[in-house]
Protein backbone atom coordinates (compact mmCIF):
# COMPACT_ATOMS: atom_id res chain seq x y z
CA UNK A 1 0.00 0.00 0.00
CA UNK A 2 1.78 3.60 -1.13
CA UNK A 3 0.53 6.57 1.09
CA UNK A 4 1.70 9.80 2.33
CA UNK A 5 2.51 8.27 5.78
CA UNK A 6 4.77 10.99 7.06
CA UNK A 7 3.03 14.13 4.88
CA UNK A 8 5.88 14.94 3.58
CA UNK A 9 4.86 15.26 -0.12
CA UNK A 10 6.18 11.67 -1.36
CA UNK A 11 4.89 8.29 -1.17
CA UNK A 12 5.97 5.32 1.35
CA UNK A 13 5.28 2.27 1.11
CA UNK A 14 3.74 -0.04 3.53
CA UNK A 15 3.53 -4.02 3.71
CA UNK A 16 2.80 -7.12 4.89
CA UNK A 17 5.48 -9.51 6.11
CA UNK A 18 5.26 -12.67 6.83
CA UNK A 19 6.96 -12.31 10.06
CA UNK A 20 6.78 -9.05 11.28
CA UNK A 21 3.25 -7.81 10.73
CA UNK A 22 4.02 -3.89 9.22
CA UNK A 23 7.01 -3.02 7.49
CA UNK A 24 7.42 0.62 6.42
CA UNK A 25 9.62 1.53 3.49
CA UNK A 26 10.40 5.46 3.42
CA UNK A 27 11.22 7.25 0.14
CA UNK A 28 14.31 8.27 0.38
CA UNK A 29 14.93 9.69 -2.77
CA UNK A 30 12.83 12.23 -4.25
CA UNK A 31 9.45 11.96 -6.05
CA UNK A 32 10.09 11.60 -9.29
CA UNK A 33 12.90 8.75 -8.84
CA UNK A 34 11.44 7.52 -5.60
CA UNK A 35 14.28 5.08 -4.04
CA UNK A 36 12.66 3.27 -0.55
CA UNK A 37 14.49 2.23 2.44
CA UNK A 38 13.06 0.20 5.75
CA UNK A 39 12.19 2.46 8.50
CA UNK A 40 13.53 0.00 11.78
CA UNK A 41 11.72 2.25 13.97
CA UNK A 42 8.57 2.26 13.10
CA UNK A 43 6.54 -0.61 14.99
CA UNK A 44 2.72 -1.54 15.03
CA UNK A 45 1.80 -4.22 17.44
CA UNK A 46 0.09 -6.00 15.17
CA UNK A 47 -0.08 -10.05 14.60
CA UNK A 48 2.63 -11.63 11.62
CA UNK A 49 0.78 -12.39 8.27
CA UNK A 50 -0.89 -8.59 8.49
CA UNK A 51 -2.30 -6.51 5.78
CA UNK A 52 -2.52 -2.70 6.30
CA UNK A 53 -5.62 -0.97 4.58
CA UNK A 54 -5.60 2.96 4.92
CA UNK A 55 -8.64 5.22 4.50
CA UNK A 56 -10.05 8.46 6.27
CA UNK A 57 -12.55 6.34 7.58
CA UNK A 58 -14.21 8.80 10.16
CA UNK A 59 -14.17 11.95 7.32
CA UNK A 60 -11.59 13.95 9.76
CA UNK A 61 -9.23 14.36 6.80
CA UNK A 62 -6.64 11.94 8.94
CA UNK A 63 -5.68 8.51 7.20
CA UNK A 64 -6.70 5.56 9.54
CA UNK A 65 -5.21 2.02 9.22
CA UNK A 66 -7.22 -1.29 9.31
CA UNK A 67 -5.11 -4.54 9.34
CA UNK A 68 -6.26 -7.82 8.79
CA UNK A 69 -4.90 -11.04 9.40
CA UNK A 70 -4.92 -14.84 8.49
CA UNK A 71 -7.04 -15.63 11.92
CA UNK A 72 -10.00 -13.53 10.33
CA UNK A 73 -9.76 -10.39 12.79
CA UNK A 74 -8.75 -6.83 12.07
CA UNK A 75 -7.23 -4.14 13.55
CA UNK A 76 -8.80 -0.77 13.86
CA UNK A 77 -5.70 1.95 14.31
CA UNK A 78 -6.91 5.44 14.49
CA UNK A 79 -4.30 8.10 14.65
CA UNK A 80 -4.65 11.87 15.96
CA UNK A 81 -3.40 15.42 14.87
CA UNK A 82 0.00 16.42 16.14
Amino acid sequence: MRADIDKDGDLALLVGSDDRGIVLFRNVGTKTEARFAEDTTFKLDVPPLSAPALGDLDGDGVMEMIVGNTGGGAVYLATSRR
